[in-house]
């Protein structure tokens, strides 16, 4: 409902027609947070068994209804913020992006968990998964490949602030590589983890240089 109100109001029937801003606004608003909210629950929670189908990344019911929710809240908010809505004071550009931005950045991980489970048998648990050497080796590539791609763009778009965020993700990794990875006892999965983490932030240092401090178009 979320996604037809945003791309087709203008031209739904009655009684859409003549209501329209009544239907974005107090219609779409509470849909729109509660697909939010499911989407978190979701990703924080289920497995995504397709079963009798093979689970493969994207394509299952799961991640297809996510996508759904993503789609259909950008739609209404570049609605909501192009038809000037009171709403749209509530809504500004640089907090949308951070929401947005985390939670695409929490989707991306269930991802990666729910394809470990069923593809490497570790159990859907926080505990096993945090346990998992498997786990812990891909989000910390995973995570380093994502602030390398956040850093050549912010470089390339001269966006100060966006490669900060990359720098602080790829803070995080550093940080998780010593007290995560190679806390324990050494392993194939913690070495070939320190050695591609330790190759990709010595590439990020060649191809993404820190932006000038005064840039154009800082804003999302």
């Amino acid at each position: 409902m979320v996604l037809l109100i945003s791309c087709r109001g203008t031209h739904l029937p009655w009684p859409v027609e003549g209501n329209l801003t009544t239907y974005l606004g107090l219609g779409s608003m509470p849909l729109a947070i509660a697909g939010w909210l499911w989407l978190l629950y979701a990703n924080l929670t289920q497995a995504g068994n397709p079963a009798p189908l093979p689970y493969l990344p994207l394509l299952n019911p799961l991640d297809g209804v996510a996508l759904l929710v993503v789609v259909s809240l950008v739609c209404w908010y570049r609605v909501v913020r192009e038809s000037h809505l009171g709403l749209a004071q509530w809504l500004e550009p640089r907090k949308a992006a951070i929401v947005l931005a985390a939670t695409l950045f929490l989707w991306l991980n269930a991802i990666l968990l729910r394809s470990i489970h069923h593809w490497c048998g570790v159990p859907f648990t926080p505990q096993d998964l945090l346990n998992s050497l498997t786990v812990q080796s891909t989000l910390s590539i995973c995570w380093c490949l994502l602030a390398l791609a956040i850093m050549t763009v912010a470089t390339r778009r001269e966006l100060r602030f966006v490669w900060m965020v990359g720098a602080g993700l790829l803070g995080v990794v550093v940080a998780k590589l010593f007290l995560v990875d190679l806390a324990g006892h050494g392993s194939l999965a913690r070495i070939i983890s320190f050695v591609v983490v330790g190759l990709l932030i010595l590439l990020i240092g060649w191809v993404s240089p820190v932006p000038p401090r005064t840039t154009q178009g800082e804003a999302p």
